[in-house]
């Protein structure tokens, strides 16, 4: 049975990357993002500005707290680089300890010659959201690929 206070914690990191998703599609024309670039620079208050952006595109209504936690998401999809960086040995071991030795999604034992994951994929932040990274077994790897969905699937299984 999984804890209250988790379930809840999954259902919302489960609606805030199914709107994140729905948001990147519709915003994956560069001329798009650059007018979101100049709404974020122009605004002095980017979480309220994040909050509006969704309310008008999406028709959703965003909370503080999650305008809060999707605002950084925003803003690395805005900014990404088409290149990655390199994950340094040390933060994967970091990785490594944090997740007792398990595959961040299914919990089979890993070591430091798995797979370093973007766990909001790359095609959507690039290596600019900040702690973003996980280490996944290579089944969970490919199988999650760049998608978004899998994430959610996985969440929604634990509930």
């Amino acid at each position: 049975m999984v804890p209250d206070n988790r379930l809840k914690e999954c259902i919302d990191e489960v609606l805030l990357l199914s709107l994140f998703k729905s948001f990147c599609e519709l915003n994956s024309a560069k001329e798009a993002q650059q007018k979101l670039r100049n709404i974020f620079s122009r605004s002095s208050d980017a979480i309220t500005t994040t909050s509006n952006i969704i309310k008008n595109q999406l028709s959703e209504e965003l909370t503080e707290e999650e305008s809060e936690n999707l605002y950084p998401m925003i803003k690395a999809f805005l900014n990404r680089s088409p290149y990655r960086k390199s994950i340094p040995d040390s933060v994967k071991k970091d990785l490594l300890k944090k997740q007792n030795n398990k595959c961040a999604i299914c919990g089979a034992k890993i070591d430091i010659h798995s797979h370093a994951d973007h766990a909001v994929p790359f095609k959507y932040v690039g290596d600019e959201f900040e702690n973003n990274y996980q280490m996944l077994c290579t089944n969970c790897n490919l199988k999650k690929n760049a998608s978004i969905d899998y994430q959610i699937r996985f969440l929604l299984k634990t509930i």
